[in-house]
């Protein structure tokens, strides 16, 4: 449908004078925006329930004429023909059915005032034109007040030769629709004439007003078929579920099925036609040898060949091949692609004769592909084609505009990936994910700034994979990996929400919910390793020794992120996955494919909601912690967050004790969990009651020390905790941050030496640690060679 300028006009028709409701000559003012649809009058719409009135008009001939129209669109009638149009009387909508009057054109054919559903107050007079052989309301009022529903327009849209007054031959949308408007004219019925906006049907290609004009066809009666496919269509599984609703009162809407088109390709509807008589002979013989010949010949066999190979001998010899010419219609596309599970899923072994586990199409299919399947296979065997329907939407430009060739607005897949003069090219698998990013049950935009999104957020995938990878290296999983409870808390943490995600993506990809698979990734890259879990072991990976337990607590956890995390997206950027997998060190019995190691693996053991309340806790504090260090920064105090101390201060309670349990020492030099997860040297930890009582609190060691540095500057932040369950109330924290009194490390960078440019007893430790490793290794590898 499309908005174009039609002509408007209001014309006259008369009452017979036997059904005239008052003592004088009345006539209905009817409108049409269609002038060329007047010949195929053969009624006039009212709505049942509106008020109508009769007006006393004067003619431009100076003479008076009533004239019924509706008291709603009475005031808009007025403007239009420059007149007051005093109202004689009021009628209702009821007294005015079954009374007939005089063809517009044609005073000797007498049509009815029918009531109907489709007349509105919005526009018009209320009273409408009604043509059953040109409009689809109108074809619906026809065939239920059985009236004539002969088409006297031809297949070039011209008049045909039944039509009188001059018409024939003429085409309706040009020259005809004109002398259709004369002859109103010429007979005094012609009101106004002007142009109006409305939305009418074209033709997608041209561009051009569409003619409707009913034909013969060929229907499918659904009438028997319509409550078992409703029955069927209930076991399958719809994807938005809303669609179900759709489809269903589609089909509880539809009564019959015109499977027949006219089109100069297709599959041929095998139907034969008398010369003599119209009559049409398609029968199982004649459809039985047109079978044969389409076997030997292809479908091109009835254009080909002549009626006489077409028609089986017996009845060339009963009847003469000169009695019969061949059909022209073809068969609609969508039974032909409706019954394809029947070529398709015949040799599924699947013990229910070939049912699909997946049909994906647009939301237009709900009328043709999906609909179509179903009834052809409801009709034969009983039973739906297929177990789940997913229905998406249509891809739009950056704007929000249909993509079409006039517009020059389409966006081409292959110049994506590959790009072309104008543009890079983003992959395969940017294209991807931009598909898995979308809701594809709407519709969706596409353009140049959502691909460059899209592209920011491929690398954020890649950039964190990377990172595991390279902080891999040295990991050999088949000796090094720690059972779960040889890992640090933060590390038991980490796959706890490892393991939550794993469940969430794989219900999405149950569901195809693709678009909650690119969040959740993203989520956990983002916002829950990057910018977090990374941060808190990067000290771990870069400063401890090379084979600590808590190093490999890291190293075990990011080989699971790193496995549980490319097989996730596997599915979606599938290069991006094999890439890794031909980097990452696997187990002796793992693939070097992403998609030959199962699905994803992450046992319950992972899961630990004891921890995870903690945790929350912990993250919300260290929002606090940012922002004072934040503070601290913008006022020069330090520059890292290394450089200062904190001290957090709860009250008794929950907050409390998760953070003490947190504050447990998990290495050398004061570090603990609480530690790592502020990113600072050192944390105190203190009761609310304490700090108030001692404000001038500084730390070191884990232990709450009064500094002496009246230069030393404070900063402070407040704010409430609270768990995303519900189940804790609102706690006070208080944050406090100074800079902190000790050294420097120069290995580690972290405030821990007693004195400048000297190393700190962990990284001390470490080195020695290494120093004797190494010996060891160099006297074995010298015992080795004296003893060859």
């Amino acid at each position: 449908m499309e908005v174009a300028a039609l002509t408007v006009l209001l014309f006259v028709v008369h009452l017979l004078v036997g059904d005239m409701l008052l003592d004088y000559p009345v006539s209905l003012l009817v409108w049409t925006t269609t002038p060329w649809t007047i010949p195929a009058n053969r009624a006039v719409c009212i709505s049942r329930e509106a008020k109508y009135c009769v007006v006393d008009y004067e003619c431009p001939r100076g003479n008076r004429e009533h004239l019924i129209v509706a008291m709603n669109r009475l005031g808009d009638i007025r403007h239009v023909l420059k007149q007051q149009l005093p109202v004689v009387v009021t009628l209702s909508g009821h007294s005015l059915e079954s009374l007939k009057y005089h063809h517009p054109l044609q005073f000797d054919i007498h049509c009815p005032i029918l009531a109907a559903s489709h007349v509105t107050m919005e526009t018009g007079t209320g009273l409408v034109h009604t043509a059953p052989a040109h409009g689809m309301e109108d074809h619906s009022t026809g065939k239920e007040h059985g009236l004539d529903l002969h088409c006297a327009v031809d297949d070039n849209g011209n008049f045909s030769e039944s039509v009188s007054f001059g018409l024939a031959g003429k085409s309706v949308l040009d020259e005809g629709n004109t002398a259709v408007i004369d002859l109103l004219e010429r007979q005094g019925a012609l009101l106004h004439l002007s142009d109006y906006q409305h939305r009418y049907p074209h033709d997608w290609r041209t561009k051009q007003p569409v003619i409707l004009r009913s034909t013969p066809q060929w229907f499918a009666n659904l009438s028997g078929l319509k409550e078992q496919a409703v029955r069927c269509l209930s076991n399958v599984k719809m994807t938005p579920p809303t669609s179900a609703n759709r489809m269903v009162s589609m089909l509880e809407g539809r009564d019959d099925w015109c499977i027949s088109r006219q089109r100069v390709w297709g599959v041929p509807i095998p139907a034969f036609y008398s010369c003599s008589t119209g009559e049409v002979l398609m029968n199982r013989a004649s459809v039985s040898h047109v079978i044969s010949l389409v076997k030997q010949h292809g479908t091109d066999c009835w254009w080909r060949l002549s009626v006489h190979d077409l028609l089986p001998r017996e009845m060339v010899e009963q009847f003469g091949s000169e009695e019969f010419i061949r059909g022209e219609d073809t068969m609609d596309v969508w039974f032909d692609s409706g019954t394809s599970w029947a070529s398709v899923l015949r040799d599924v072994s699947d013990g229910q004769t070939g049912i699909a586990d997946l049909y994906v199409e647009g939301s237009d299919q709900h009328r043709g592909w999906f609909q179509s399947s179903l009834l052809t296979r409801v009709a034969v065997d009983g039973v739906a084609p297929y177990r789940h329907i997913i229905t998406h939407g249509f891809v739009l430009d950056e704007e929000n505009r249909k993509m079409s060739k006039s517009l020059g607005n389409v966006v081409s897949p292959n110049d994506i990936i590959n790009g072309n003069k104008d543009q890079r090219g983003y992959g395969a698998d940017i294209m991807r994910l931009w598909v898995a990013s979308t809701d594809c049950s709407t519709d969706v935009s596409l353009g140049p700034g959502l691909l460059s999104r899209i592209a920011d957020q491929f690398r954020k995938v890649r950039n964190t994979e990377r990172f595991m990878l390279g902080n891999l290296f040295d990991f050999n999983p088949s000796t090094e990996l720690l059972p779960d409870h040889q890992l640090l808390p933060l590390d038991q943490y980490a796959l706890h929400l490892l393991h939550s995600y794993s469940e969430e993506v794989t219900q999405a990809y149950e569901e195809c919910n693709f678009s909650k698979v690119h969040h959740s990734l993203m989520r956990l890259f983002t916002v829950d390793m990057s910018s977090f879990y990374f941060d808190c072991i990067k000290d771990r990976l870069y400063v401890e020794a090379a084979k600590s337990s808590i190093r490999l607590s890291a190293q075990t956890v990011l080989y699971h992120v790193l496995s549980v995390t490319c097989k996730s997206f596997a599915p979606i950027m599938p290069h991006l996955a094999e890439e890794i997998y031909s980097h990452r060190i696997a187990l002796p019995n793992e693939s070097v494919s992403a998609f030959k190691n199962g699905w994803l693996d992450c046992p319950s053991s992972w899961r630990r909601p004891d921890l995870a309340g903690d945790f929350e806790i912990a993250r919300q504090v260290q929002n606090l912690a940012h922002s004072v260090l934040e503070k601290a920064r913008i006022d020069r105090a330090i520059g890292s967050s290394l450089e200062a101390d904190l001290v957090i201060a709860a009250p008794p309670g929950r907050v409390y004790e998760a953070l003490k349990r947190l504050h447990g020492r998990d290495g050398t030099c004061g570090a603990s969990t609480l530690c790592d997860i502020m990113i600072t040297s050192h944390v105190s930890l203190v009761c609310s009651e304490e700090m108030a009582t001692q404000p001038d609190l500084h730390v070191h060691d884990c232990t709450a020390i009064e500094t002496g540095l009246p230069e030393n500057k404070v900063f402070l932040t407040t704010g409430d905790i609270l768990l995303s369950d519900g189940s804790l109330p609102a706690t006070h924290v208080t944050v406090q941050a100074s800079r902190c009194c000790l050294e420097k490390c120069p290995r580690c960078w972290k405030q821990w030496s007693a004195t400048a440019d000297t190393v700190c007893q962990r990284c001390q430790h470490v080195l020695d640690t290494q120093a004797s490793s190494s010996i060891d290794r160099k006297s074995l590898r010298v015992e080795q060679i004296n003893k060859s």
